[in-house]
């Protein structure tokens, strides 16, 4: 136990810090790329929300429309 000395616990201690310091840039590139696929996917979810409230409203105007026939049939 001798053998570990100052400059010796220095060198580990820098070592450790520069692989905790590799680990925080790789996890910096990974969010990087989830910036990029949610992005990617944020556009094309923005065109299906289009779509959807589209296909509401065609149901909305149809029924409507259906119950007004009905009424007036009715009558």
């Amino acid at each position: 136990m001798d053998s570990w000395n100052d400059d010796r616990l220095d060198e580990l201690s820098r070592r450790v810090d520069n692989g905790f310091k590799e680990m925080r840039e790789g996890f910096a590139r990974m969010d990087a790329r989830f910036a990029q696929v949610d992005a990617k996917f944020d556009s094309k979810f923005d065109g299906l929300n289009a779509r959807i409230d589209k296909l509401f409203y065609i149901q909305v105007v149809f029924l409507i429309s259906l119950a007004a026939a009905l009424i007036t049939h009715s009558v």
